[in-house]
């Protein structure tokens, strides 16, 4: 399932526990990611690029294994890419996440 909602609206589709596509990019969010997003388990792609997320890339996203895509690219992300993500999203593809103030070493898997 893949929905296009108005900006007004887009975070009240994390009770939407059936969706696969979820694009937040160009929104201008600012701040954290909402905790809440880590219960759309049956997420396959994730895209949040685009806008002025802050803080770390957090494990709520691990409650989502069948995630293949993530992009959280041109945000102002930190600190250190976990070093258990590819053991914990084992579908995981692709993970854009450029333009972002991330430190630390890539996870060698």
């Amino acid at each position: 399932m893949t929905l296009q909602v108005p900006h007004d609206n887009a975070l009240n589709i994390l009770q939407c526990n059936k969706l696969s596509l979820y694009v937040l990019s160009n929104f201008e969010f600012a701040g954290e990611r909402p905790k809440e997003i880590g219960n759309l388990q049956s997420l396959e792609s994730l895209f949040m690029a685009n806008n002025m997320l802050l803080g770390s890339m957090s494990t709520e996203i691990y409650n989502m294994s069948k995630l293949r895509e993530i992009g959280f690219g041109n945000n102002s992300l930190s600190g250190a890419l976990p070093k258990c993500i590819c053991d914990q999203l084992l579908e995981l593809e692709s993970l854009y996440l450029h333009r972002n103030n991330l430190d630390g070493q890539l996870p060698e898997n």
